[in-house]
């Protein structure tokens, strides 16, 4: 959504219910959530879209974006540590596949 030429109302309808989720991800205070997800819900019900809800759309989207990269919950260490290992160098495989010999 961050990198779309052109953004319709069914983008919204799509991925309305996977904000949610996607804020609580992140370790932005409650009030910012609930601010953005605000935002998002003004900027995509001003019609016709003038620069302004635009840009507070791609400003929410980015905000998103980068809060989900600096993300403790999607680090690969965290990732890594769930799968089975103990310390951080592991290069075993967790995956469950066997392997070739």
């Amino acid at each position: 959504m961050c990198f779309s030429r052109s953004l319709h109302y069914q983008f919204y309808v799509w991925y309305f219910h996977s904000l949610h989720l996607l804020l609580w991800c992140t370790t932005l205070p409650v009030v910012v959530r609930v601010l953005i997800l605000g935002l998002l819900e003004l900027s995509w019900n001003t019609y016709p879209s003038t620069m302004e809800s635009s840009g507070i759309l791609h400003l929410c989207h980015g905000v998103l974006l980068l809060a989900l990269w600096f993300s403790p919950y999607f680090s690969m260490e965290k990732i890594t540590l769930a799968k089975g290992c103990k310390d951080k160098g592991c290069k075993e495989d967790h995956t469950g596949a066997k392997k070739m010999k």
